[in-house]
């Protein structure tokens, strides 16, 4: 009786293994033996590099509590003064500049012809003649022509305009940082304060005036992509500084204290707002904008949607307040005292703007937009990120990308 009850024990384990097996043979899941003779995977360099490449395929973006800091410049150029005191509500910016792989995939998506292909050139910095020059056929894939390389995937994308840069973020449901979120963003400043007290104001998106890591492994290492002096772009071989000619992949240097990569050095990076040279009368307290244009689509007499040519729908402007407060006399005395009026709000009154050649013009127009952070061919000075620049929102160059942002619903912290 013992020998038969050890019997059907033996037949069953058999059975199980059996079925074990067959499972395996029909595609179901199993439950893997251990093996001594499989080591545990170890994180290679190999594996590194893969983790760093998913990244940059997947923007991640940032939450910012948002608060108060001082934005602007104390000793910078006269349109980066005065330092003002400002709120900034909660947002969310990206992670990294959007790369070329990331803009790929919109392009793909959409079918979208950036302007730079539209044109046929884009601004590409000759380096020899130290000027800005029209490259034909330099677009975001081509960033240096058509008879250059490809663009690298993981490197942020250029050649794109602010128009470009607006379409990709409401392809993605997002939309570009205003100029205050940038900056406050660029500083980082969360490793400054106690409580309420910020102990420390910075001059970069890092402690000190240093442009080298000055402890750990990385000591010495320089801390951007910038351009050191003229001619000096990566230093000397076998000891190169920043280790990039052009630009360089989005995780090449530290990241501030937020977790935030490339807020100096790089690329510069288009911002929402329009351009005006800063004064006492612009200075807004709570999300400083400049830029808001409100618009309503058009309907005919049925209340239908109406549509231009090309099947998009029309919109109608009325309110703009691109010119509100803008620290020119005209711009603060209106006869009829609403903005709205369409011969009150023409910028062309308020700036020169001569297009003829040899004439002087002061290139500030309602489509001009601001753009901030440093780039490789910049200086120490545009890592500040005080500092602004400004362009025609129809220009590209091969210095210039962007990155997004998304406002915060709800209280900053859940309650």
């Amino acid at each position: 009786m013992r020998a038969l009850f050890i019997y059907s024990i033996i037949v069953i384990l058999c059975s199980c293994s059996g079925q074990k097996k067959q499972n395996a043979k029909n595609g179901e899941a199993t439950i893997p033996e251990p093996s001594e003779e499989e080591p545990a995977p170890v994180k290679n360099e190999s594996t590194l590099t893969n983790v760093f490449t998913e990244t940059a395929t997947e923007p991640e973006m940032v939450f910012f509590e948002g608060g108060t800091f001082k934005m602007g410049s104390e000793n910078g150029l006269p349109n980066e003064r005065p330092v003002h005191e400002v709120t900034i509500s909660p947002f969310y910016i990206d992670k990294t500049p959007v790369t070329t792989e990331q803009f790929s995939r919109f392009i793909k998506a959409s079918g979208y012809k950036t302007e730079a292909e539209k044109f046929g050139d884009s601004g590409v910095f000759n380096l020899d003649r130290q000027a800005w020059e029209l490259l034909p056929g330099a677009y975001w894939e081509k960033p240096l022509g058509p008879s250059g390389p490809d663009a690298e995937p993981n490197h942020p994308v250029t050649h794109v305009s602010w128009n470009d840069a607006v379409a990709y973020a409401s392809w993605a449901e997002k939309r570009l940082p205003t100029e205050a979120e940038w900056e406050y963003a660029a500083y980082g400043l969360i490793g400054n304060t106690e409580d309420e007290l910020l102990t420390d104001r910075r001059l970069y998106p890092w402690n000190g005036s240093y442009l080298r890591e000055d402890r750990g492994r990385t000591k010495g290492r320089l801390r951007a992509n910038f351009i050191r002096g003229r001619g000096d772009l990566m230093g000397m071989a076998g000891s190169l500084n920043d280790n990039a000619d052009i630009s360089a992949p989005v995780f090449s240097y530290e990241p501030n204290d937020y977790g935030l990569y490339c807020m100096a050095g790089n690329v510069n990076e288009w911002v929402a707002d329009v351009y005006r040279p800063l004064s006492f009368l612009d200075v807004e307290e709570f999300q400083p904008f400049r830029g808001n244009v409100i618009t309503e689509p058009r309907r005919d007499n049925n209340g239908d949607l109406m549509r231009n040519e090309y099947g998009e729908i029309i919109h109608d402007t009325i309110a703009d307040y691109r010119n509100f407060r803008d620290g020119s006399k005209e711009s603060q005395i209106v006869e009829s005292g609403d903005w709205n009026l369409e011969e009150e709000k023409r910028t062309l009154d308020m700036y020169i703007q001569d297009d003829r050649p040899g004439s002087f013009s002061s290139l500030i127009s309602d489509e001009v937009r601001v753009y901030k952070g440093g780039s490789w061919k910049d200086r120490a000075y545009w890592l500040v990120p005080g500092t602004r620049r400004y362009l025609e929102q129809t220009k590209a160059q091969n210095d210039l990308g962007f990155r997004c942002a998304m406002t915060r619903v709800g209280s900053p912290e859940g309650f």
